[in-house]
Parts: structure tokens; sequence; C-alpha cells
């Protein structure tokens, strides 16, 4: 890596450019919008041009968020988005570590010339990128921005009620209403400044959690009645959905966010998979409990990764080959799945 952490450097290289892009990753979750809408909110302030820019749609519940309104869908409209990243002096990759991340943008994110930012909470970033922000320690991308932001302006001047809000919708999402990725007793107290500011967590809670459509309602219905398969030998269960159970409950991007997190519900289970078949590939998003590290299983025998006890993989085989070579595997981890998660 050239430089790490380095809001001086960071500074010097804004002062040197009017007109920036921000990118986010590949079916955006609430962290990708949260940090980008957030640091192109506070880029305005300092009169930068900011366009911010989203490789395919997001999920309709984070469509509130100030700012979002803005994004530019590549996948919708390419020659905007490429016209976008032609145009600026700067590009800034927000919450991935690695440039396949935006899907088909990718081609044209790599043959930018200019400086490349990279904020990031994931485990080994590429290289390649001129400057980096990036702590595996962080909960989300939005806290980074959040840090960033402070060591510009220490007395958070600059933090409006809109940059606050889509921080604190970053930072609760990636941490799941702060069940998990939220161990460091420094998050709070910036938590409490997003609240200072004007983020307004009952109301941020409602509108991510609470305007599920019926048809999403429906699908999850199904997933835990008819979809889900417990093998307690190994302490592992997982949920599949078929192209037929996406068509039948007419599935909008997002319908199965969160969906994963059901499996670690249930009593006694250390890992939680959710295999979503696709075109032409299976999504596969992976959570654990304790120490197993759902990062090195998915990089290992997937293509994919992420954090230690959240991560995201796909499979370019069919759903049926993709779930009976996941059962196959699991006897070589029995030992560390079946170690009992305690208070220490």
């Amino acid at each position: 890596m050239k430089d790490t952490n380095n809001v001086d450097t960071f500074l010097k290289m804004l002062q040197e450019v009017e007109n920036i892009a921000l990118i986010m990753h590949l079916n955006p979750d609430g962290d990708a919008v949260g940090a980008t809408t957030g640091m192109g909110l506070f880029l305005e302030e300092m009169g930068k041009s900011v366009a911010m820019i989203s490789p395919n749609a997001f999920p309709a519940f984070l469509r509130w968020i100030p700012g979002s309104n803005r994004i530019i869908n590549a996948e919708k409209s390419t020659d905007k988005a490429v016209d976008a990243l032609n145009k600026a002096d700067m590009v800034i990759c927000l919450d991935f570590n690695a440039r396949h991340r935006v899907g088909k943008f990718s081609g044209h994110l790599e043959k930018y010339t200019g400086p490349v930012i990279l904020i990031d909470h994931h485990l080994e970033p590429e290289d390649g990128f001129t400057h980096y922000f990036c702590r595996t320690s962080a909960s989300s991308a939005s806290e980074i921005v959040f840090d960033i932001i402070q060591e510009i302006n220490p007395e958070l001047s600059s933090l409006s009620k809109d940059i606050a809000a889509s921080l604190y919708v970053g930072i609760m999402t990636d941490t799941g209403s702060f069940n998990f990725s939220s161990n460091d007793p420094d998050l709070y107290p910036k938590i409490g400044a997003l609240v200072k500011a004007g983020a307004d967590p009952e109301l941020i809670h409602t509108l991510v959690y609470s305007t599920s459509s019926e048809n999403r309602t429906r699908l999850l219905g199904h997933s835990l009645l008819n979809r889900l398969v417990v093998l307690k030998a190994h302490k592992t269960a997982y949920i599949y959905l078929t192209h037929q159970d996406l068509k039948r409950f007419h599935f909008r991007v997002g319908d199965t966010e969160g969906l994963v997190n059901y499996t670690l519900s249930i009593k006694g289970i250390n890992l939680g998979v959710l295999f979503t078949e696709r075109v032409g590939h299976v999504k596969i998003s992976l959570r654990s409990k304790g120490e197993f590290s759902v990062n090195d299983f998915a990089r290992k025998h997937f293509t994919g990764g992420g954090h230690k006890n959240a991560a995201g993989a796909e499979s370019k085989m069919e759903l049926r080959d993709t779930i009976q070579m996941f059962e196959d595997l699991l006897p070589l981890y029995s030992e560390e799945l079946n170690k009992d998660v305690e208070y220490k």
C-alpha cells in the first residue's frame, strides 16, 4: 500500500481536485449507500462537485436516505455513469476491497488513470489504490467515513443532519442493529454524535426494517417454512431459494437482505448460509458465531470473502450441486463448528 489512513495526505489530494466520483459495490447494502451518501454530502459541503455511482439498483427501503435519489445506476444508465467517471479528477471507492466487486462496471474503473481512494473495512484489500482508509476492526465503512470527517473537523460542525442519518444507517445495518461487529466501546460515542447531529434512531430503524412489501414478507415466511434446512450434527442451518421462488414472490433487489440471519437465531446453530439461485450463478451469504471464519471458508471453497463472521460468495455450479458441495465440506470443519459459543 502506498499510504494508509492519513487524512493530511487526503486533504492535500482534495485541494487539487474539483470533480469527485464515489463508487459503491455491486448489490449495495445499507453501509455502501450510507457511506457513499455521507461522504458525498460532506465533500459537497467542502465545495466539491460530486457524482455517486452504483453498479446496479439498491434496495427500495434505502431510497429515503438523503442524497440517494442522485445515485447513478450504472446498469440502467451506463453512459451517464461512465461520463461521470471520466469527468472525475478523483475516485473514491467505498465498502469494497477489490475492483471486481463493482461487477460489469469494473472494466471502466480499471481504465481510470486518476487517483483512486479506498475506504473499506474488509480483509485483504487489493493493491493498486492511490490511498487507503482501511480498518478491519471498524464496524462499517460508514464508521470510517465518520472518523475521516471528525479528523478533518474535530468539532463536527460540518456533520449535518443528512450526513448523520446516512452514516447512522450504514453503521446500524452493518452491525445488525448493533448485534454484531460492535464490540468496540469507541463506536458508541460516535453513535451519540450522529444522534446529536440529528439522526433519529427510531425513525431510521422504522424506515429500514419496517417497510417491507407484502411479497417480501411472504417470501420470508416461505423461506423459513419450506426452504430451511437444519444440520444439527454440524450446528449448521441454511436456506435456499430457487429461481421459481424469486419469481413466485416477485423478487426485488433487497428482498433477501437479512434473511440469512434467521438461521443463526436457532439455538445451537453456529453457521448459517443463504443460497440464492440467480442467472448464471448462485449467490451465497454466510454468517457464523464464535471463532469459525466464514471469510476463510468462502475464500477457500468459493469465490468470495468478507469478515470473520460475515461473508459473501458465489458459485458457478447449479444450485443443487452448490448445496451438495457445501454439505460435503461440513465434516471437514466438524470440530470447529461444534465448539460452544461462551461468554468469557
